[in-house]
């Protein structure tokens, strides 16, 4: 409605355009919200561990790995992960069992991959944390995901509307791509204040006396 085509068969965008200009507005305020990591994005899996076999599959939705656990009876250990692997290592599995398995991991293209290689198979053997990926829009009945700042919508329609604005300023067909940019960037830094401020630590001053 605010590009003033509410029939689709009048408009100069179609849904395609239009579906295209919000996931690409998702994936653009994702990014941000990942770098202010606030947990709106962060979920929590399970994942098997099978004799013999060094990796273990992502999630597909799988952005970032936040932290990977070994489960031991009733403690979860975080395992160490290593960006550069440099040492040699055993291609025989290690049977060291499930309560005293330790690796450490590093990642290979979507799959964690684990050393020294397991010896033992596993159902939830391993607890990972990690951001996934926003839900991608493919049609107009599709919605974005629950749990986020009250201006995402918002910010969504505004991107849209500046696109378009953009496409329609390229093709000489209108002059409006300022305005909605602006309005964009408004909500915008709302947006990233309102991320800023979902987790408040209390912070506590004592009166300074010298003893």
């Amino acid at each position: 409605m605010v590009l003033r085509q509410p029939k689709a068969e009048n408009s100069r965008f179609t849904d395609t355009e239009l579906t295209s200009y919000a996931n690409d507005a998702v994936q653009q305020i994702f990014l941000t919200v990942q770098e202010m990591g606030e947990g709106q994005f962060n979920k929590k899996t399970t994942l098997n561990i099978v004799n013999a076999t060094e990796t273990v599959a992502l999630p597909t939705d799988c952005f970032a790995v936040t932290a990977l656990y070994k489960v031991q009876n009733t403690t979860n250990r975080r395992l160490e992960y290593r960006q550069s692997v440099l040492d040699d290592y055993d291609n025989s599995s290690t049977n060291s069992g499930s309560t005293t398995y330790e690796p450490y991991y590093f990642l290979r293209i979507n799959n964690i991959v684990l050393r020294p290689i397991p010896g033992f198979s596993e159902t939830g053997g391993l607890v990972l944390e990690y951001v996934g990926y926003p839900s991608v829009l493919s049609m107009s009945s599709d919605t974005m995901d629950a749990g986020i700042s009250p201006l995402f919508k918002e910010m969504i329609v505004a991107y849209i509307v500046s696109k378009a604005k953009f496409v329609d300023d390229l093709n000489g067909g209108g002059a409006g791509y300022e305005l909605a940019a602006s309005r964009f960037s408004d909500l915008f830094k709302q947006f990233k204040h309102q991320l800023s401020e979902r987790s408040k630590a209390p912070q506590y001053v004592s009166t300074f006396e010298p003893v």
